[in-house]
């Protein structure tokens, strides 16, 4: 009988709605081994409710301008998904997996 070990490490994933988007598209805004550094994160680039005016579009925006995150909705929760999958999900995933990860996304 042959057996292997894997190992997985939990990663965390913030899921977000681009602005100029449909509201059920979704992105990953950034992963982290701790859902608490996205929370922080999140919170450190929120702002005061401001309304932008560009295309002959009003934009009603929740984070700093210029930021990642000045061009995404708000999300919900964080502690659960909206019903588009948006918020901060959890997901375990293979070690040699990660370093690809953080490659691909923002790791915070």
């Amino acid at each position: 009988m042959e057996t292997r070990q894997i190992t997985e490490v939990k990663m965390f994933y913030l899921v977000m709605n681009p602005m100029t988007s449909r509201v059920e598209d979704r992105q990953i805004c950034c992963i982290s081994y701790e859902k608490q550094r996205i929370v922080n994160w999140y919170k450190y680039h929120e702002c005061e409710r401001y309304v932008e005016e560009a295309n002959g579009h009003s934009w009603a925006k929740s984070f700093r301008k210029g930021c990642v995150l000045e061009w995404f909705n708000p999300i919900d929760s964080f502690d659960r998904l909206n019903h588009y999958g948006q918020g901060i999900c959890e997901e375990w995933v293979r070690q040699e997996q990660v370093e690809h990860l953080k490659i691909e996304y923002l790791f915070v």
